[in-house]
């Protein structure tokens, strides 16, 4: 019981930070007014990255979990006293000049539009991350050592796709980048499902990497885009609902498919997901439209 009720409080605290962390990066945006929240969103899977190999290590030195977690713990925790008083805040130089006033609010279409984007690109990473290896193992018989990479090459990919996602928005555009990073995602995902052996798969996973993940960020910033001030702290502690909607319904749905007929099957339900996210990328402005800035006047969804 003491287990879950940690977990509960470890989950509040982590929707705290989500929202948080993205509101800061879209304030140090609306300052710079350009677009920067792709490369921010790379620091996150740098931090991916480096917490499994942290784990991985400790694994191989058999030190205990709880002595794992504790001492990131101590390490987050010594972070933030350090760092929190020089976060961006409204009243600073990092903030556009119209982050102390009001801003109408952004309409629910559009909330509703990207909120699910982000469900489906959050469901999606959930899914890879969850069942990748077992995939690999099971269906296809792979070592556990192989079937390891195949979160190792879409993490890889992640990380090099969002470090060039800031230039590529500003170079072709949010709509552009948006359903070419689907459309990416859904050749990668349908390579996964059709995979005869393992490297194959490995190969779908790395390729998916480098598009999917640049989905969630793109929405953050022109949902941003569209409010200043306090609406804009409003706007995406809403937007960021979505992303445990999204983790919720990829975790349960690809489970239940997978249980029901085979994990090949079941990793149908993040390539239809790949899917409708090329649907969705109508929903972003066109390079035209969105040239007036990345904290530009709130406006309605460009059809």
């Amino acid at each position: 019981m003491a287990l879950f009720v940690a977990l509960g409080v470890y989950g509040i605290g982590l929707g705290a930070v989500d929202a948080g962390a993205n509101m800061q990066a879209l304030l140090i945006q609306h300052g710079q007014r350009r677009f920067i929240l792709s490369s921010f969103y790379a620091a996150w899977s740098a931090g991916a990255i480096g917490g499994a190999l942290l784990v991985a290590s400790c694994e191989s030195l058999n030190v205990p979990v709880g002595a794992v977690i504790g001492a990131a713990a101590v390490i987050v925790l010594s972070a933030a006293q350090i760092l929190g008083p020089r976060l961006p805040s409204a009243t600073n130089g990092e903030s556009g000049p119209d982050e102390r006033e009001c801003a109408p609010d952004v309409p629910v279409r559009a909330l509703l539009l990207f909120g699910a984007a982000v469900a489906l690109a959050f469901a999606i990473d959930l899914a890879v991350g969850n069942w990748s290896a077992l995939y690999l193992s099971e269906e296809l018989r792979a070592s556990a050592a192989t079937a390891a990479l195949a979160l190792a090459a879409y993490q890889g990919a992640s990380l090099a796709g969002r470090l060039a996602g800031d230039a590529l928005v500003r170079r072709w555009g949010a709509r552009t980048v948006s359903r070419c990073a689907a459309g990416i995602g859904a050749a990668g995902l349908t390579i996964v499902v059709a995979a005869p052996v393992p490297p194959v798969a490995i190969i779908g996973f790395l390729i998916a990497g480098c598009g999917l993940p640049l989905i969630a960020p793109l929405c953050f910033s022109e949902l941003g885009r569209r409010t200043s001030g306090r609406g804009l702290d409003t706007v995406i502690a809403r937007l960021n609902l979505f992303n445990y909607a999204g983790t919720l319904v990829g975790g349960v749905l690809v489970g239940a498919v997978a249980t029901a007929t085979s994990l090949r099957t079941g990793l149908l339900v993040p390539l239809l997901f790949a899917l409708a996210l090329l649907g969705l990328a109508r929903a972003f402005p066109t390079r035209h439209a969105a040239a007036g800035g990345a904290a530009g006047p709130p406006g309605k969804v460009v059809p």
